[in-house]
């Protein structure tokens, strides 16, 4: 299975003329789990040779037309979707990966949807797909020129598994997105057999590991002793998210001064730990107005059109659609640039 990425373009950094690239990359499996033929020759994807698309950004100092792109800027809305991990690498290019559900419906609108997202916030237009080679000609679909009945047909090939979020997306806004595969299709091709393949003994290897589970749990019990039976248990009950973070956390360190652990060893365990009392002393009538103070003298410091997204970014954040991390850092990073 390989990568899908998505390079952004016209982005520009504040810093100085750096030019900002970033990666989405999407999982998906564009064939059938009962042995279906793969969709290569379905999804519209050409083989002709073509030079792969180029990179571009905005110099330094124009007009600020996007939110700057960088790894510690970067957010992405809570109805979008969650960050699960973030790494800072020295080369100065940002990837965002974007893990799929196959051929599930909500999930490849909600790719649509990030995609949108994006390319409003940061200018991105450009995104490569696994399941293509080489440049998207979709004007089979882009022909229809009622938008609505475009619309329509395209969500159907959505329903049916044929056509992903990505093309969805592209398919609806040609102008607003490039679509380029980056498949071998010859090794493409070996993976799916080596795949195929492997099915004929799926029932077999999900009953021994069926069996595997059962034994491991009997000798948990026969070998841990009970402090370690509830703190495995405890463990699973918080990796099935029956048990918030929180309560997990606390559970944690609480047994880990039972036994005299030194936390030192731990700092990141402790800092979150703090994080929690801290929460507890928090005046949040007085942050609001803090806030409300901050968002007050940054409408007389910044552009009009840079006081327009903080009053969206505030309406969002009152309906829940993001979270009050991504709102609060969002402030914070508007603060930083005005050195306010």
């Amino acid at each position: 299975m390989s990568d899908v990425g998505t390079n952004f373009n016209k982005l520009f950094s504040k810093r100085g003329p750096l030019r900002v690239i970033a990666v989405i990359t999407l999982w998906s499996f564009l064939f059938t789990t009962g042995g279906g033929n793969i969709l290569v020759d379905k999804t519209w994807a050409v083989n002709t040779p073509i030079e792969r698309p180029n990179v571009r950004s905005i110099d330094a100092g124009s007009p600020g037309l996007f939110e700057e792109l960088t790894g510690e800027t970067f957010i992405l809305p809570k109805y979008l979707g969650e960050i699960k991990e973030s790494h800072v690498a020295g080369s100065g290019r940002l990837v965002i990966h974007i893990q799929d559900a196959h051929c599930n419906y909500a999930a490849q609108h909600q790719i649509n949807d990030i995609i949108a997202y994006f390319g409003k916030e940061y200018g991105i237009d450009m995104v490569n797909l696994e399941g293509g080679a080489r440049n998207y000609d979709l004007s089979i679909f882009t022909d229809i020129r009622g938008k609505t009945v475009r619309q329509k047909v395209a969500d159907h090939f959505v329903k049916e598994g044929l056509v992903s979020g990505a093309e969805f997306f592209a398919i609806n806004n040609p102008e607003k997105a490039t679509l380029w595969g980056v498949e071998d299709v010859d090794l493409y091709l070996k993976n799916l057999n080596v795949y195929r393949n492997s099915l004929s003994h799926k029932e077999g290897v999900d009953k021994h590991f069926k069996q595997l589970g059962h034994i491991l749990e009997n000798l948990k019990r026969h070998i841990y002793p009970i402090e370690l039976q509830e703190i495995d248990a405890e463990y699973i009950a918080h990796k099935s998210g029956s048990v918030e973070f929180k309560e997990y956390l606390v559970y944690l360190y609480q047994n880990a001064q039972k036994k005299s652990i030194d936390l030192a060893e731990y700092p990141n365990i402790v800092s979150l730990k703090n994080s929690l009392e801290i929460e507890k002393e928090i005046n949040f009538e007085q942050a609001n107005n803090e806030r409300n103070a901050l968002i007050d003298r940054l409408r007389i410091l910044l552009s009009k059109t840079e006081v327009e997204k903080i009053v969206l970014k505030t309406v969002e954040f009152k309906k829940n659609l993001i979270s009050q991390d991504d709102y609060y850092n969002y402030l914070l990073k508007k603060s930083k640039v005005r050195k306010y």
